[in-house]
Parts: C-alpha cells; sequence; structure tokens
C-alpha cells in the first residue's frame, strides 16, 4: 500500500491502542514524555457556554465512566458552599448542561457547645468519584458546619459522604441519597478502585489533632487516612463507630513531621491552648495509584511551618494495603519516599504501559512530572500540563492506552471564571514492526502542542531500509511547512531528514553541535488533502512516507534507535517548531527508542 492509496489521515486517537499492560516498565523514565494537544483544549466558563454555574468554579475532577461517557465535578467558590455540581459529555469535549450532585438550603440550630442556641448550615466540599468495575459510579464528598467548622466541640459534625450513581441507557446519572462514611474534620476525600477491587478512600484528616490539642486557628495537623470496601461501597472498614473510639484515626497510611509550634487559639473558657510546643505534621490532599508491582503509589501534600507547601510521594509495603500509623509516627523517612517536590495540590494516575503522571500546582499553574513505574524516580523535565488555566486544584485522569485529560480551574484574569480541561498523550518507546504490503504496526509517536499543526510518526523495516509513515493534520498549508526526523544511533551523533511536500529536502549528520550536509539517499511520496499556499479554503493535512537505507543512517544489524520528530508549521506570518516535550537536541539519551523487532 502506497500513500497514493490513502483516502484519509489517521490520528493519533486510531493509534497506541495495541498497548500490553505493563509493557514499558523495564523503559527508562528519562526517555519517555507527555505531549498536549493544541486542537483540543476546551474551555468551560459562563461567558463561552452560557451556563451560569460554571462561574467561580473550583477543585474539578474529571473522570471516564465508558467510551461514550464522561463525568466532571466540581465545587463553586474556592471554599464549596450549598451546592456541588457535575456535568457529563459523550466525547470529553463538547460538555452538557451543569447538574447538582448535591444541595442544602436548610439551616439548624446548635443545641450544644459554644454556638449552642446559634442558627447554622452545612456547606459541601472537595467532590471526588470512581466508577467500579461493574459500571456504577460512586461520588464522595466532605460535609461541614459552616459556623461551627473552627470548633472542636464540633467534630461529629462533619464527615466524608457518599452518593451512588447508575448509568441509564440514555447516559444520564441518577444519583443515591447519601450516606456518611466518617465522623471528624476532613479535606479532599480521594476514591479509587484496586486492581483487587477494593475500593479506598483516602482524606485529609484533621479531626484526631483536634481532639488531641485544640483547634489551631493558623494552620492545623494532618494525616492523610484511608478506610476501605470489599463489597463494591456498601460496607467500610474501619467503620464510623471504630474511628470515633481511636480518636478519629481510622487508617492513617502517612503523614510526615514538618516541627513543633504551640497552637494558636483559646480554649471555650478564653484560656490559652497550650502553653508549649507540640508536634505537627503535614500529609494532605492525598491522591492514589497503582503500580505494576501490586503496590500502591500515594501521592500527598505537605504543608510546612514556613508556610511552603510541597509534594510527596510514597509506596505503600508489598499488597498495597497500609499499615496504621500511630498518633506521633512519622513515616517520611520510610523506604520509596520522595520528598519536597516543588508543589502543591497533587493529582496522581498510571498508564497502562506503566507510566506514573504526576500534576500539581506550583505558581497557580499546573505542572507535570512523569514518574517510574517502580514509584522510585522522577523524570527530571517538569512541564506544564494546562498552560492557560491559573488558580489550584487540578487533577488528570487517564482515558485511553497513552491519552489523558487534565482539569484546573481558571481563577486567574477573565471573565466566566470557569474550567480548562487539557487532551495530552504520552510519548515513549515505540516498536517498528517488520515492514510488508506497506503494514505499520500501531506504535506511534505524536508531535502537537504548539500550534494547531499536528503529526504521528509510525516506524517499520525490513532488511535493507527503515520506513517511517508521518500523518500530518493541518489546516493551512504553506511552502513552509516541513518535518524533520532526527535519528539518534550514538551519544550526540544523529542523523537529520528534513522533508516537506515535494519529498526529502536534506539529509544531515549532526555529532556534538557540528553538522555535515550528505547526498540525498532513499526515496519519499506524499499525498497532500487540501491545496498548497491557498490561504482562501481549509486543508486537512498530508501523508508521506519516508524510506531510508539503514546502511546510509548505521543502523545495519542494530537492534534499535533514538528518534525524535520535528514538525515546523508556517501559519500566515507565525512559524513554530515542535517537538517532543522535555527532549533535548543536544543530547540523544533524552529521546524514545525505536525498537526494531
Amino acid at each position: 500500500m502506497s500513500v497514493s492509496d490513502f483516502n484519509k489521515l489517521t490520528t493519533i486517537d486510531e493509534l497506541n491502542r495495541d498497548v500490553e499492560k505493563w509493557s514499558h516498565v523495564q523503559d527508562d523514565i528519562s526517555t519517555a514524555s507527555v505531549e498536549i494537544s493544541y486542537r483540543d483544549t476546551v474551555e468551560l466558563n459562563a461567558d463561552i457556554t452560557g451556563y451560569e454555574r460554571y462561574r467561580d468554579a473550583w477543585y474539578p475532577r474529571v473522570k471516564k465512566v465508558k467510551d461514550d461517557l464522561y463525568l466532571l465535578l466540581y465545587m463553586p467558590g474556592q471554599f464549596g458552599g450549598k451546592e456541588l455540581y457535575y456535568v457529563t459529555s459523550r466525547d470529553g469535549k463538547h460538555w452538557n448542561a451543569p447538574e447538582l450532585l448535591w444541595e442544602n438550603n436548610e439551616e439548624f440550630v446548635h443545641t450544644f457547645g459554644p454556638l449552642k442556641g446559634k442558627s447554622d448550615r452545612y456547606v459541601a466540599v472537595n467532590p471526588d468519584a470512581c466508577v467500579l468495575d461493574n459500571g456504577e459510579i460512586i461520588a464522595v464528598y466532605e460535609i461541614r458546619p459552616y459556623a461551627g467548622y473552627g470548633q472542636a466541640a464540633y467534630l461529629d459534625l462533619n464527615g466524608v459522604y457518599m452518593k451512588r450513581g447508575t448509568v441509564g441507557a440514555d447516559n444520564s446519572i441518577s444519583w443515591s441519597g447519601e450516606t456518611k462514611l466518617t465522623c471528624g474534620q476532613a479535606w479532599e476525600p480521594f476514591i479509587w478502585q484496586r486492581p483487587d477491587g477494593l475500593v479506598e478512600i483516602y482524606w485529609s484528616n484533621v479531626a484526631a489533632y483536634v481532639e488531641k490539642y485544640g483547634f489551631d486557628r493558623k494552620k492545623r495537623s494532618t494525616g492523610t487516612s484511608v478506610i476501605y470496601s470489599d463489597d463494591n461501597g456498601h460496607t467500610w472498614t474501619p467503620s464510623i463507630e471504630e474511628g470515633k473510639k481511636n480518636n478519629y484515626m481510622y487508617i492513617r497510611a502517612y503523614q510526615e513531621k514538618v516541627g513543633d509550634k504551640i497552637p494558636y487559639g483559646d480554649n471555650a473558657d478564653g484560656t490559652p491552648m497550650y502553653t508549649e510546643a507540640v508536634p505537627y505534621f503535614g500529609g494532605q490532599m492525598p491522591s492514589a495509584t497503582a503500580l505494576y508491582n501490586g503496590k500502591t503509589l500515594l501521592a500527598i501534600e505537605v504543608h510546612y511551618l514556613d508556610g511552603k507547601f510541597h509534594t510527596s510521594l510514597t509506596t505503600s509495603p508489598e499488597g498495597g494495603n497500609w499499615r496504621s500509623l500511630g498518633m506521633l509516627e512519622d513515616y517520611s523517612d520510610s523506604e520509596y519516599v520522595i520528598k519536597h517536590i516543588n508543589g502543591a495540590a497533587p493529582y496522581i494516575a498510571t498508564f497502562p504501559s506503566g507510566e506514573g503522571y504526576l500534576t500539581y500546582n506550583a505558581d497557580s499553574k499546573l505542572r507535570a512530572r512523569l514518574v517510574s513505574p517502580d514509584g522510585k524516580t522522577l523524570n527530571p523535565y517538569e512541564f506544564h500540563a494546562a498552560p492557560k488555566a491559573r488558580s489550584c486544584w487540578g487533577a488528570s485522569q487517564i482515558v485511553g492506552s497513552h491519552k489523558m485529560l487534565s482539569v484546573f480551574p481558571n481563577a486567574g484574569d477573565g471573565s466566566g471564571r470557569g474550567i480548562f480541561i487539557y487532551t495530552s498523550y504520552l510519548n515513549h518507546r515505540i516498536n517498528a514492526n517488520k515492514y510488508a504490503d506497506g503494514a505499520y504496526g500501531n506504535d506511534a509517536l505524536f508531535v502537537g502542542s504548539e500550534s494547531q499543526a499536528q503529526m504521528t510518526v509510525q516506524v517499520a523495516h525490513d532488511e535493507n531500509n527503515v520506513y517511517f509513515l508521518i500523518n500530518r493534520l493541518d489546516l493551512d498549508l504553506t511552502d513552509g511547512d516541513t518535518v524533520t526526523l532526527n535519528i539518534g544511533v550514538a551519544k550526540n551523533r544523529y542523523y537529520a531528514v528534513t522533508a516537506d511536500f515535494n519529498g526529502v529536502r536534506s539529509l544531515k549528520l549532526c555529532e556534538s553541535g557540528e553538522e555535515r550536509e550528505l547526498p540525498l539517499c532513499g526515496s519519499a511520496s506524499v499525498k497532500v488533502f487540501g491545496t498548497v499556499n491557498d490561504g482562501s479554503d481549509e486543508d486537512e493535512g498530508a501523508v508521506y512516507e519516508i524510506v531510508l537505507p539503514k546502511n546510509a543512517l548505521e543502523l545495519e544489524g542494530a537492534g534499535a534507535f533514538k528518534l525524535r520528530p520535528e514538525l515546523e508549521n508556517k501559519d500566515g506570518d507565525t512559524t513554530c517548531t515542535d517537538t517532543l516535550n522535555g527532549t533535548d537536541l543536544a543530547d540523544v539519551a533524552t529521546w524514545p527508542d525505536v525498537r526494531l523487532d
């Protein structure tokens, strides 16, 4: 099959579908990267959509329920309120009107404690959800008394609650009544279902420390607690009663000691809480994911006494079950704890191939790093997961073998203040199958974060040649548009092959910053879907097949090579070059491998 036989362009969503579970756990994490799809960014705000419920949206969480149903949850206002919302979508791009997940307009009167006889109301914060293996949805959130939240006397009026959602034939979601799962002041519940079927809820537990030392009005000591269910959320262990008898600790999975300080606040009678320093801990806003070795990887925010926030990663013992820590036990020096990642509000997920995907907030921007499949090593490159968004409390969701959605509130300048949803793709080692009759495997690299133009690259080979199939999506084709394949064969040594719509333009050998022009070799064929240099129409793009002899690239007998594709795009007076995020042209070691199977 030649490119002339193509009747349409292939998109990245049609590729990378044949990934084997945990197939990249032995790869070097520094050669993997994530690329945003410039074309697929979605902004949901009141001005764009006309839905006022998007105004001042915070704490978004996105879930893939099934192939044609996505779920987005968020809260109105930075500190929650009397409503929580959810939104559904068929494709993760086009979203329906926000609906109520939770609402409360009623007041109540306190019957005891310092607020006795005074009116109060309940508010909800921090919604999250999990799609169970049976297709049901469990949504969790924290409820607290508005006025009584800062009072140790009202610990039992706080707690983590859940609702169960069922999906109808029309993709509508019906929610059950709510069930209270924990007692005590809590923040940021996170729910997921482990590969073994166990459902776990993690949350920031401040209640145990409040009960022991009182409510510090400037800073609370925190730890990450967990409860679990082995029957899809119908019963939970430990139960509410067991938690209260154990100082609200439940199972305490993680905490770091951050220092000693005197709690700031007064007792009900006006006397100081303490006159001597007591130990303080950090460990909040947890999220968890599964590692290939059966352990759980937990990401936690740590708030230090100097006011700075950092993120820590820790792995569970074998089997994924946590040992419950003691009240004053510091877990941060345990094995496989990565500390002092500069950022807050972490969220962790794992690709089916094994790489971890960590997002966190730094300088009011959603940053991201890849994590090795064993949870021990970070990719050194930090990138923006949601470049245009401003605020905190973002999240991510793996929605395909190589595809994820990242959500982040836009609470900075601009009208409407809503939510950004970014689509990104994982790039890592790909396999080149044996070439026969134009057949390429499903593995591909993706480039497309800098402009509307984007491309996929697939590779095949035979005894004598290497074959590259490139699908370029481009709405405005011009003579200035090129593709370049940088083919790494040794440390700081690579061949650069550049092609335009007429075929191969140049072949260069580059080594240690020096480059040398080589005679053209091999062949290239291009099929254009559109008209080059005609700005009056909208083009589709082009497909290229570039064939290069192995002996011209030092690849005879080779089992693999490095590849860094580049896309140059010219739209009007603007020209940009796009390539794999996090790779360095001067450092071939950072490029992903192409394995010649």
